[in-house]
This record gives structure tokens, sequence and C-alpha cells, in this order.
């Protein structure tokens, strides 16, 4: 996959029962600063993820904005290697406690000419599998990112658009996690996540994020 994916997820029904705490940890807002390595079949993408996480008003929390940033590089990339950028936003829903779901909207650029910008729409379910105050709080997601690109190239200050040999896929994911308390109000993220998709690389995400709480 030529992209370096954000973890995706699942379309899933819920039947909402009892009463929803909100935001992990009762933040109104998280933000987290991390590193992602992808090492898939014929690429290794290594990049630095900003990431902010911010309560909607009067939703006591059950509702949040999601806003990140991305840059790297793919090695090797479409012409030798390869940096790009990706920019991430996108709504949060806190079903219940250990439960939610997220919706987001990615767009990125390659650097060099003959490589794609690209655009990706992802849900993500992730599950708790104990409370997210808890010590070491491991986790579970499910994915699903629908992506496009196009290509272009360059030549005598004429640009020529065309499609690139795969302009879209559909790609599924499945991974785990663990947030160990580092204090109250900040945890060390570490997450692996496998993709697979029809026409583009399949591998392995995996990253490690500091992230704080904002109470």
């Amino acid at each position: 996959m030529r992209t370096v994916a954000v973890s995706t997820a699942v379309v899933v029904a819920v039947v909402l029962c009892g009463t929803v705490q909100g935001m992990d940890r009762g933040a109104q807002m998280i933000d987290s600063i991390g590193a992602r390595l992808s090492p898939l079949d014929d690429n290794d993408g290594v990049s630095v993820v900003i990431s902010g996480e911010q309560a909607v008003q009067n939703t006591g929390g059950d509702w949040a904005f999601l806003l990140g940033g991305q840059y790297g590089t793919v090695s090797p990339g479409f012409v030798d290697d390869d940096e790009f950028w990706s920019v991430t936003a996108g709504l949060k829903w806190y079903l219940m406690p250990p439960t939610s779901i997220a919706a987001t909207f990615t767009y990125g650029q390659y650097d060099k000419p003959y490589t794609p910008d690209y655009r990706s729409l992802a849900l993500e379910l992730k599950q708790r599998l104990l409370p997210a105050d808890a010590a070491i709080a491991p986790f579970v997601t499910l994915g699903c990112n629908v992506y496009s690109s196009d290509a272009f190239y360059e030549k005598d200050g004429q640009v020529s658009l065309y499609h690139d040999e795969v302009s879209s896929d559909v790609a599924a994911s499945a991974g785990a996690g663990i947030d160990v308390s580092m204090t109250d109000d900040m945890v060390i993220a570490i997450e692996g996540v496998y993709t697979e998709s029809e026409n583009t690389d399949d591998g392995w995400v995996m990253g490690v994020s500091m992230k704080y709480y904002w109470k």
C-alpha cells in the first residue's frame, strides 16, 4: 500500500444502553505525538504523526473532533525514496466507555514527479478490554479504508494528468495495542495494525506515541 495508512475501521451497528461517560479518562482534549513504521510488501514507510481530539460542546464528551498531520518517507517510493505529508480530519463517537467509532478523511501528497496525491475515507472501531485509566489498558481495532490516488508528470513546463495503475482500492485492517500509564494524565500508546487489500501492498503499520489528556 503506497499510502501510510492511519489505522482504519469497519461500519458497526450498536444499540446504545446505559450512561455514556464521554472521552477517555474524562478528558476534554487529547493531544498525541508519535512515530509510525509501515513495513509493507514492496516498500517501507516511516513517519512522525501529530494528532488531537477535542470534545464537542454540549454532547457530554460523547462526540469529539479529530485533527492530525503526518510527515515521512517511503523507501523505495514511486521514484526512488519519496517524502510525503498528509492531513486528517474527522469525528469520533464514544458509544460507551470502552467502545468508540471514528470516521476520518485524509488528504496527502508525495513530493516528486510521477507520484500521486491521495485521498482516504476511513472508519475505525476501537474496543478497550480494560478501562482507559487502568495502569495497562489493552485494546483491539477493526477497520475499513477506501482510498484513491492520481499521478502526474511534468515535462518542459507542461503538466499532463493520468490515472495511476491502481486509482482506487479498499483495505481492511485488524489490530491491537496497549496504553501504558505514565501519570494520571499521560500515557504511552503502542499499537500494531495489519492491513490487506485487493490491489495494493499488504503489511503492518506499527506505532508508538505519547498521549496527554487535558481535563
